[in-house]
């Protein structure tokens, strides 16, 4: 049944809520409003993105190697992460550039950086 939902960002949008009792679609349905609607989470995401770019547009990233799947899914991560680092230590950047592998960043994609003394 699509249902339309105020979120928290204010903006209205048309949602499927399927449940087989009423109170089980009431309380997706409070859920799905408490997150913001398609459009400002993919406006945030990008922004994040962007100033991450921006906190590491000094630092010299080596291309990486792998398969185009890997390299592009690989960049996102290690732009992300690299920038967590950057934020809470700047200095431990060095040992982390140099990785050039896709399959470590993505192998590594939920690992906190500053508790690495070294990459594996």
């Amino acid at each position: 049944m699509q249902r339309e939902i105020t979120h928290s960002c204010g903006h209205i949008e048309r949602h499927a809520i399927y449940s087989e009792f009423a109170a089980d679609g009431d309380r997706q349905a409070r859920q799905v409003a408490r997150r913001k609607c398609t459009p400002c989470y993919k406006a945030g995401k990008a922004a994040k993105a962007a100033a991450d770019r921006a906190l590491l547009d000094g630092v010299d990233l080596p291309t990486l190697i792998g398969s185009e799947k890997q390299v592009n899914w690989a960049a996102t991560i290690r732009t992300e992460r690299l920038a967590v680092l950057h934020r809470a230590n700047p200095t431990a950047l060095t040992s982390f550039v140099a990785i050039v592998e896709a399959k470590w960043w993505i192998d590594n994609r939920t690992a906190d950086l500053r508790k690495m003394s070294f990459p594996a």
